[in-house]
């Protein structure tokens, strides 16, 4: 995807639309496409992400959350995540991101015995699942641009649950990015 590609709409917190390219930083992005903002899936990978965040920040790496829910529900979703301000938080209803980076599926493809049972492990660890009944086509997944805004690496979850850990989004990140200065290796 290049960069002419970013011209994708998306509204922010405030409703306000704006295009995803306008909004991705100079540097370095990871961009994290939540499947909705109620799912226990996005509270396990934002727990992954949070032990990252000051690394990303320091290395030069804007964090960006792509949702595709209505903008008056992003509020919700940064408060009840716990999101720094530093974290863009937006929405793209139509999923025409989601579309273009191959996130998106029907239904059977994100549920099934994996799913039901990182459900199940995530409650127990505490994590919340506040809409259980919702069709969630999108699935989620990471992204990570590079200042040119082309595509380093991406992970697209299978199935709810199957996020990298911290440790393996770190070490995709430093194939690409390096030190506080935030330079390519």
């Amino acid at each position: 995807m290049s960069e002419e590609n970013w011209s994708f709409e998306v509204l922010d917190e405030h409703g306000k639309t704006s295009t995803i390219g306008d909004l991705l930083s100079t540097s370095w992005n990871l961009m994290v496409m939540l499947r909705h903002g109620e799912c226990i899936e996005c509270n396990m990978l934002m727990y992954e992400l949070k032990s990252l965040h000051l690394h990303l920040q320091e290395w030069g790496v804007a964090l960006m959350l792509v949702g595709y829910q209505e903008p008056n529900k992003l509020a919700r979703i940064r408060e009840r995540l716990h999101l720094d301000p530093t974290v863009r938080l937006v929405t793209n209803p139509s999923q025409s991101i989601h579309r273009q980076l191959q996130l998106h599926s029907g239904f059977l493809g994100a549920f099934g015995p994996k799913a039901l049972y990182n459900i199940v492990r995530g409650l127990f660890d505490g994590h919340v699942q506040t809409n259980f009944l919702g069709y969630h086509p999108q699935q989620s997944g990471l992204v990570l641009l590079d200042p040119q805004k082309q595509i380093k690496w991406k992970h697209r979850s299978t199935h709810l649950g199957d996020i990298p850990t911290s440790g393996q989004i770190l070490a995709e990140i430093l194939r690409f990015v390096s030190g506080p200065s935030g330079g390519a290796s």
